[in-house]
């Protein structure tokens, strides 16, 4: 199964771009009823993540003006990608190994095409699993 299969496309995903407040951005988080942002540049490039772990550390700071602040202060920058083509084991190996719940999908320029997250990959593990030994019951049990 290739990553395009679950991944969520473009237009599904919540992305902001460097300069937006921080305050906007969790409240876009919030009402998307999303755990990560993209941060990209007008041409879609991807700059970072941001997940409202990283609004909070904003919040934490002690400035009452941090909600103020553009996301790329907290952003995480250069976060892990993959392509568009690469498999969901390879993928599900990079998350583990990096400690990641989202992979932001890119192109060979670094534009974003979308997101993956775990949920989705585990879910149609799950379902292709379901699939499968449906399948090998009814061969052998008839």
């Amino acid at each position: 199964m290739k990553v395009h299969e679950v991944a969520k496309a473009y237009d599904e995903i919540v992305v902001v771009q460097p300069n937006e407040r921080i305050a906007r951005v969790a409240a876009r988080l919030t009402m998307a009823e999303r755990r990560i942002a993209c941060v990209c540049t007008i041409d879609r490039m991807l700059l970072g993540i941001v997940t409202p772990h990283d609004t909070r550390v904003g919040a934490l700071s002690g400035n009452p003006e941090w909600g103020e602040w553009p996301v790329r202060t907290v952003m995480t920058a250069h976060p892990i990608t993959c392509g568009l083509n690469d498999g969901a084991e390879q993928v599900l190996d990079l998350m583990q190994r990096h400690e990641v719940r989202h992979v932001p999908i890119v192109d060979a320029e670094f534009l974003l095409l979308g997101l993956v997250s775990l949920t989705d990959l585990l879910q149609r593990t799950r379902e292709r699993a379901r699939r499968d030994v449906d399948f090998l019951t009814s061969f052998v049990f008839g």
